[in-house]
């Protein structure tokens, strides 16, 4: 993946609903303001609200699986 490709998966609400929560979570909707005091937002939803739950959801071991979620989507796109 070229640095250009990383950019626009990090900083694109439509590519951050693509990978930004590992499955089988998902990101509905993402908002990126890149200006300074620029605002990040995201909302998520899963499977369950416990904490179990939250543990599979693949953070508690890194972003590893999101990264690869990335990866895939910005493929996809050539």
């Amino acid at each position: 993946m070229s640095p250009e490709q990383v950019w626009a998966g990090w900083t694109k609400p439509e590519h951050l609903v693509h990978w930004f929560t590992p499955a089988p979570w998902k990101t509905l909707e993402a908002e990126c303001d890149l200006r300074p005091v620029g605002l990040f937002r995201s909302v998520m939803a899963g499977p369950s609200a416990t904490l179990e739950a939250h543990k599979q959801m693949g953070f508690h071991d890194g972003w590893g699986k999101a990264l690869d979620q990335l990866i895939a989507h910005m493929k996809q796109l050539g």
